[in-house]
Parts: structure tokens; C-alpha cells; sequence
């Protein structure tokens, strides 16, 4: 009977490590759609001269747009990372939950600059891993890490914002 509880737990820790590192790849699309802004920047919103707002309804339908995925991409971020960080601090303690979500936003950070700079997808995981290490350590360099440091701290930035306005609070008991 014990054979079994022990291949119960140790299929138990596969499971977790791998919807965790399917977590992990896929986590930094939610904070990444910040990025999405930069569309904007092709838009004038001022008229000339006159410094009134433009009134395209095509220029400000897309600002609307592109402001409420990335209100919802925010929320979700958080509401991943708060999930998981709870998961960490109660099987592992306080100190290695904050220890992890600097760690993921750090790598979300670095996910995000290859996302946008780079233009590296996160199902290159699964279709291109050979190619996909090679952009990985091609892109450790200055550039790389002072925008992966700014992104991640941007996440951990919106993730303390969202966690002081009361956002999910833990269930007691």
C-alpha cells in the first residue's frame, strides 16, 4: 500500500513541475500586452496647430481597445502570480514566496524583451527549443538586461499595487 501512496506523491511532483513550468512559460503574455501600446505611438492625437485632441473615432476606438486588454492582461497577471505566490508561501514559507516572485518577474521581464525586441513567441518552447536556447543566450547582453529589469520591475511594481488595493485576498481558514 505504500508503493502506491509513494507513486501518488511522485506523480503528484511531476504534475506540479510541469504545469508549473507551463505556467512559467506562458505567464509573462499577460503583463507583455502593456507592450501593446506602443502601437499608439503611429497615431497623431493632437490636431496640428491648434493642440486640440484629434477626434477620429478610429484613433481613440483603438486606444479604448488596446486600454482594455491591457487593463484585463494586468488583473490576470496578478491574479496568476497572487495564485501561485500562495501556493509557494504556504508549501514553502514566506520568505521563498517573495524570493520566487522576484525570481518570475525578473524572467518575465527578460521573456517580455525577447517578446517585443526580439519577437520570440512562447510556443517556441515546443516547436523550436534548439534555435529558441540560442536566441536565449544570444540576447544575454546590456540592452537585454536593462529592459528585463525595468519590465520586472514593473511587474512586481503593478503586483504590490494590485496586492495594496485589496486585490484577492487570502481565505482565512
Amino acid at each position: 500500500m505504500s508503493v502506491i501512496f509513494t507513486h501518488i506523491k511522485f506523480s503528484n511532483k511531476i504534475i506540479r513541475f510541469i504545469t508549473g513550468f507551463l505556467w512559467l512559460i506562458f505567464y509573462p503574455n499577460a503583463p507583455y500586452i502593456i507592450t501593446d501600446f506602443i502601437h499608439l505611438s503611429a497615431y497623431n492625437f493632437y490636431q496640428s496647430e491648434t493642440y486640440a485632441f484629434n477626434s477620429s473615432y478610429r484613433i481613440w476606438y483603438d486606444f479604448f481597445l488596446i486600454s482594455i486588454f491591457v487593463i484585463i492582461g494586468l488583473i490576470l497577471s496578478y491574479a496568476s502570480l497572487k495564485l501561485v505566490h500562495n501556493f509557494i508561501k504556504k508549501s514553502y514559507g514566506n520568505i521563498l514566496g517573495w524570493i520566487f516572485v522576484s525570481m518570475v518577474s525578473i524572467l518575465s521581464g527578460y521573456a517580455i524583451y525577447l517578446g517585443r525586441f526580439i519577437r520570440v513567441n512562447s510556443w517556441e518552447v515546443v516547436t523550436n527549443p534548439i534555435q529558441l536556447i540560442g536566441v536565449l543566450f544570444k540576447n544575454i547582453n546590456i540592452r537585454g538586461l536593462i529592459y528585463s529589469t525595468l519590465f520586472g520591475f514593473m511587474i512586481v511594481f503593478i503586483y504590490l499595487s494590485f496586492g495594496l488595493l485589496g486585490g484577492f485576498n487570502e481565505s482565512k481558514g
